[in-house]
């Protein structure tokens, strides 16, 4: 596994901040936990959801 930062820390940051490999990592993650998220959690995966896709359109 590789070493990324924790999500408590990244929560900290905006995130156009996190590096693509953090993000893939942890759009996978709470992919797979999303039936258990609450509020808070969904606002954090939809913003990197949101991140990925603005990356892969350039912007």
């Amino acid at each position: 596994m590789a070493d990324f930062r924790r999500l408590v820390d990244l929560s900290e940051l905006k995130p156009d901040d996190w590096t693509s490999e953090e993000l893939a990592f942890y759009h996978e993650v709470l992919s797979d936990v999303s039936p258990w998220l609450n509020e808070q959690g969904n606002h954090i995966h939809h913003q990197i959801v949101d991140e990925l896709v603005s990356r892969k359109q350039g912007t």
